[in-house]
């Protein structure tokens, strides 16, 4: 395959480094720099781009440091195990800066300065490995190959205990969850319905499934709902309406934290919802918060005024239905919490479009170390 020396620019959303061939073709390579001479080596070229093989390093960035992580070069998690911390937030702010500035809609004064992670390392409260041939792992970049895992730096110091002495069983994954309540679970299809307890720091224990969806890094996610409150109550709003709001952890936190506040959330995975309610009464505020397992559009489309509207959509963003319906019915304030910075900034266009602006848009590093962040974005009408 044909060499290149390229100039390394940025780091695009992905965790892949971007640079220029001879030819003018963008080239994606990952464990670059931005502004390191690499040599790369095409292994696949496309209509527009190509992506390479880091073979050298000619040029080398202030901010290169050894991985600590031995499976750096073959596994896609650490996207960033090659850099500093401080350089890792800055190329994830400057990504989501391209994102935000491309809608044409948000001016660079709305754009806050990132929120970053306490922990670089030992975060995480969740793990999922593939099981093959007697050993776990991650898919490799390829996204054929294993790459057998024995202990993982993201996850934390009790998950890797476990993870040593686990064995394959009949599933074809391993999937390890740890709160501070419960120690570590293995996850299977038995115990996935139960309730457990994970704890939210500066907010308390929250009841939830343990296989269903809950953040996995807590150290930010209290900072995140930190500053969802405070907006709130910036708002002046006395109601809340929340979509897709899993077992509840934002209505909940604002409501206990903010006297007289209201809320309602919509679901859709029962279990959820159950476990939203159990939180209200052990939060001792049932009176002030409803939670209701519906559609997201179906229940908003019953909404009338709308003071306040708070969204925690998955990565896929507001669907179609769900946009229009607060397109025709926009409310007065708009949270948007936001895991995928592309649909973010898709959803963001066609909001402006019905009368939103944007207010503030801030990162939150809620996964150091890999390719992905979330967000958090204010909007009026």
């Amino acid at each position: 395959m044909e060499q290149f020396d390229i100039e390394i620019r940025n780091i695009a959303f992905g965790g892949e480094a971007y640079g220029v061939l001879p030819s003018g073709k963008g080239c994606f390579v990952r464990g670059a720099a931005p502004g390191e001479n690499v040599t790369v080596e095409i292994i696949s070229e496309h209509a527009r781009f190509v992506r390479a093989r880091l073979i050298r390093v000619n040029k080398s960035s202030p901010s290169r440091i050894k991985p600590l992580c031995p499976h750096a070069a073959d596994c896609p998690g650490c996207s960033f195990g090659h850099v500093t911390y401080q350089e890792e937030l800055a190329c994830k702010q400057a990504a989501f800066e391209r994102f935000l500035l491309g809608t044409e809609a948000v001016e660079p004064t709305a754009i806050r300065p990132p929120c970053p992670a306490p922990e670089r390392y030992g975060w995480r409260n969740k793990i999922r490995l593939t099981a093959e041939k007697g050993r776990f792992g991650y898919r490799g970049t390829d996204n054929v190959s294993l790459v057998p895992v024995e202990s993982c730096l993201l996850v934390h110091p009790e998950i890797n205990s476990v993870l040593k002495t686990a064995v394959p069983g009949k599933e074809d994954f391993l999937e390890l969850r740890r709160t501070p309540a419960s120690g570590v679970i293995r996850l299977d299809e038995h115990n996935r319905k139960e309730v457990i307890f994970d704890t939210l720091p500066g907010y308390g224990d929250l009841p939830v499934p343990a296989g269903a969806f809950f953040q996995t890094n807590p150290q930010v996610a209290a900072l995140l709902v930190d500053e969802v409150i405070r907006l709130i109550r910036s708002s002046g709003a006395g109601s809340l309406v929340e979509l897709h709001c899993g077992a509840g952890m934002f209505s909940l936190c604002a409501a206990a934290k903010i006297s007289g506040l209201t809320t309602c959330g919509a679901e859709i995975t029962a279990g959820s919802i159950e476990c939203a309610k159990r939180g209200a009464k052990l939060f001792k505020i049932s009176g002030r918060c409803r939670f209701t397992c519906s559609d997201a559009a179906r229940f908003y489309r019953k909404q009338k005024q709308v003071p306040l509207l708070l969204v925690d959509p998955p990565r896929a963003g507001l669907d179609g239905q769900l946009l229009a319906a607060i397109m025709r019915n926009p409310p007065e304030t708009m949270i948007y919490v936001s895991c995928g910075p592309d649909t973010l900034q898709r959803d963001i266009r066609k909001l402006v479009k019905s009368g939103a602006r944007v207010v503030s848009s801030q990162l939150f590093d809620m996964f150091p170390s890999t390719a992905h962040f979330e967000s958090l974005t204010l909007l009026k009408w």
